[in-house]
C-alpha cells in the first residue's frame, strides 16, 4: 500500500472527528449548487496528508496520485479543482490544525517551540574542555545543528513558550 493512500486514510478519519461542524454528512461544506463527487472533507484530507509528507510540489503530489492511487480513489479530482477548492477550504484547515492542537495539548502548559545550538569552544578543543567535569549528566556534549550545518561541542538550548 502506498504512503501517501495510507496517510490519505488516517487523514479522513481525523478529519472527520475534528471537523464534524464545519461539514455536512456528505463531507461537503453547506452551500447551494451541486454536489462534488469529491468532498470536500476529502480535499483537506489530501492536502493535510500531502503537507505532512513533504510533498512541496504539486505536480510530484499527482504524479504520484496518477501512478498509486488512481485506483484506489474512484471519483477523483482534477488538478484545477483540487487547487481551487484548497484554497477556498483554506479557513476550515485552520480550524482543523486550531481543534488539533487543542486537543493534543490540553493538559501541558509549557510547549517547545525552538532550540538553538550554544557553543562551548572549538571542536578543536572539545577534548581538553572540563567544564562540569564533577557531574557528568551537566557537561557539554558533541551535536549537530541543521539549520546551520555544523557540528558542535556545548549546548542545545530550547525554547519554551507558557
Amino acid at each position: 500500500m502506498n504512503e501517501l493512500y495510507a496517510h490519505f486514510k488516517r487523514f479522513v478519519t481525523l478529519c472527520t472527528d475534528f471537523c464534524a461542524p464545519f461539514f455536512g454528512i456528505d463531507g461537503n461544506l453547506i452551500k447551494p449548487g451541486p454536489k462534488p463527487k469529491f468532498s470536500d472533507l476529502h480535499v483537506v484530507a489530501l492536502a493535510l496528508a500531502a503537507e505532512s509528507l513533504g510533498y512541496d510540489s504539486e505536480r510530484n503530489l499527482f504524479t504520484t496520485i496518477r501512478q498509486c492511487l488512481e485506483a484506489s480513489i474512484v471519483q477523483f479530482i482534477s488538478r484545477r479543482c483540487f487547487n481551487r477548492r484548497r484554497k477556498l477550504l483554506y479557513p476550515v484547515m485552520l480550524k482543523l490544525r486550531k481543534n488539533a492542537a487543542d486537543f493534543l495539548s490540553r493538559d501541558t502548559t509549557h510547549f517547545c517551540i525552538d532550540s538553538m545550538p550554544i557553543a562551548v569552544c572549538r571542536m578543536a578543543r572539545s577534548s581538553r574542555c572540563k567544564m562540569m567535569d564533577k557531574d557528568k549528566t551537566l557537561c557539554p556534549d558533541y551535536g549537530y545543528c541543521a539549520s546551520q550545518k555544523t557540528y558542535y561541542f556545548g549546548y542545545k538550548l530550547p525554547v519554551y513558550v507558557i
